[in-house]
């Protein structure tokens, strides 16, 4: 159990990481550019990624006002 805490403690940072970086990419980028469509599917890619480490961790240590 402490190895998944770990591990997705570590990926939900990384990702939140890489998503911080990519969402002002797209944002420059305008609509019809394959940057902007790259960078904005990654970013929602990531933000899925955050949601689905966010809530087991929140319930595994209790934090209920973080999972709502």
């Amino acid at each position: 159990m402490e190895s998944f805490i770990q591990i997705s403690t570590f990926v939900h940072v990384m990702v939140g990481f890489m998503v911080l970086i990519l969402g002002p990419i797209a944002f420059i980028f305008k609509k019809n550019y394959t940057v902007h469509r790259l960078t904005g599917r990654m970013y929602m890619i990531g933000m899925t990624i955050i949601f689905l480490t966010a809530v087991p961790l929140s319930v595994i240590h209790q934090k209920w006002f973080l999972l709502f």
